[in-house]
């Protein structure tokens, strides 16, 4: 089951040694940890480039879009197996 979400979220993440890790994403006041991203894709929307993350917390696939001309996070959809 795929539930659309379309809202913001503060998403914390490390960057270190060429890697880039999203540790947390919190949505509602509800901290969710990620274990890891499982797929990475980029559009743009004009000239501004739009970074796309699929990432696991262990039971579900978040989908995440990092806006740069805002430099904000959006929880786009929730996949939930069933």
């Amino acid at each position: 089951m795929i539930t659309e979400i379309h809202e913001p979220v503060v998403v914390s993440a490390e960057f270190g040694n060429g890697i880039f890790r999203i540790r947390k994403i919190v949505w509602k006041n509800i901290s969710i940890q990620v274990q890891k991203i499982t797929f990475r894709w980029h559009s743009r929307r004009n000239i501004f480039p739009l970074y796309h993350f699929a990432v696991s917390d262990g039971g579900r696939i978040l989908e995440l879009t990092l806006d740069t001309e805002s430099l904000s996070w959006e929880l786009e959809r929730i996949h939930i197996e069933g």
